[in-house]
């Protein structure tokens, strides 16, 4: 996995709040490697998604993706996670769910990137 993203049951947030909107060739590292949606796995757990659908750091083009499950190692526990404090994107499923749609992507904008980060914090706050 790319940049250290995930640490034990958290997401580097420092590197994420680094991936401004203004900053040029940020649009990449916010696509392949900040996290787009969550998904479900068998276990319960939680895997981070980056916008090709790919565990944090994939590309499409690097690697086939046989199964989510095959990286379950990366997946952060359900505890970790409260979806509660946030309201609901467009597209959430009980198996996934979404930060940002195609219109308030990250990399369009301060106010975007603002309100990702915003999100994915409050997401991954400890109570």
């Amino acid at each position: 996995m790319a940049k250290n993203i995930i640490q034990l049951d958290r997401i580097n947030m420092p590197y994420i709040r680094s991936l401004k909107a203004s900053r040029q060739g940020h649009f990449l590292d916010i696509r392949l490697n900040a996290p787009y949606c969550f998904k479900r796995l068998r276990s319960g757990k939680w895997l981070p998604l980056n916008r090709e659908y790919r565990p944090l750091g994939i590309s499409r083009s690097q690697s086939p993706l046989a199964s989510y499950e095959e990286f379950e190692s990366e997946a952060l526990p359900s505890a970790a996670l409260h979806f509660d404090r946030i309201p609901a994107s467009r597209g959430d499923t009980e198996e996934r769910k979404f930060l940002y749609g195609d219109a308030t992507a990250p990399h369009r904008s301060l106010e975007h990137h603002a309100r990702y980060c915003a999100r994915l914090e409050a997401i991954m706050a400890r109570s």
